[in-house]
């Protein structure tokens, strides 16, 4: 509304490698405000992480982001974990938009996009148990949102989920991952 979102998102495990198949493993509340000037845009939020079914415990991040309306669109965001981690992780995003021929009642596009992340000393502690700061992760997706009468968005993707740094490699049991899914939204 006027710029202003709430955000439910949510993780269900599908396979048993964390002996939880079928659980939720991840639900994340945002709250967020963005406004836009021309080709310019900031927004700024919070977003409460909630891990049910593991021993992981709830945290809270504080985040703000800038983007810009251009080819590739970039995007830079810093998020500060203010609850568990007290350390920051920052993003440079790029992506690109390209319209497929809409109907009536349904628009789509194809949606492409990556990013890499950097993380603090604090924040890559917490995560992944190694004490230095590192390029924590790469990741890259394309979607395919589809929009019926202006509300209603079905946004099936796929992606690529990587680690970077050798360290924080080393201590997970799968550092590469692909993801597939879907995004349902409802604009008022």
């Amino acid at each position: 509304y006027k710029g202003a979102s709430i955000n439910v998102w949510g993780n269900l495990d599908l396979d048993n490698v964390n002996d939880n198949a079928g659980e939720f493993n991840e639900i994340d509340l945002t709250l967020d405000y963005t406004h836009t000037i021309k080709e310019f845009s900031v927004s700024g939020g919070m977003i409460y992480y909630d891990f049910p079914n593991t021993d992981f415990r709830s945290t809270l991040e504080l985040y703000v982001a800038a983007g810009v309306d251009i080819l590739l669109q970039p995007c830079l965001t810093v998020y500060f974990d203010v609850d568990q981690a007290q350390g920051f992780y920052g993003t440079l995003g790029l992506s690109h938009s390209f319209d497929l021929p809409d109907s009536e009642s349904v628009s789509w596009s194809l949606d492409l996009a990556t990013s890499i992340g950097l993380g603090s000393s604090q924040y890559v502690d917490f995560y992944f148990g190694v004490h230095n700061a590192a390029f924590t992760d790469f990741y890259a997706e394309g979607s395919l949102p589809i929009t019926i009468f202006d509300q209603l968005t079905i946004s099936p993707y796929v992606g690529v989920a990587m680690v970077l740094d050798n360290a924080l490699r080393s201590q997970m049991d799968e550092s590469d991952n692909f993801l597939v899914g879907a995004v349902l939204s409802w604009s008022i």
